[in-house]
């Protein structure tokens, strides 16, 4: 739209770069998007693309922009930790299980 307006390039980039700030606190996949295609800035692209947990829009954008080297630095290292939080869940899960569970059977005895 601001094309069609005619605006000048510095101004287009001054609305990208607004609304994609505006973006990454509510949808961090499309500010990757405006990053990328509007701005040109694969760093914060992927770092949007990362903190919306998508790994593989994440390594594709870095990979069709020739910077593996943001898989190794940003993409890798947040999945990682990622993984790592859902596995410290999951084998929490079975003891908050039994905790609720002899809970509920104690209330039900009473």
């Amino acid at each position: 739209l601001a094309a069609r307006l005619g605006l000048p390039r510095n101004e287009r980039a001054s609305i990208a770069e607004e609304l994609c700030e505006g973006l990454e606190l509510t949808d961090p996949s499309s500010a990757a998007v405006v990053a990328a295609q509007h701005l040109g800035d694969v760093d914060r692209a992927v770092g949007s693309l990362t903190r919306a947990r998508e790994w593989r829009e994440s390594a594709r954008v870095a990979y069709l922009h020739d910077r593996a080297d943001l898989v190794e630095t940003v993409v890798a290292p947040a999945a990682a930790e990622a993984a790592q939080g859902i596995l410290s869940e999951a084998t929490e899960l079975p003891a908050r299980l039994n905790k609720y569970l002899t809970r509920l059977r104690d209330l039900r005895h009473r």
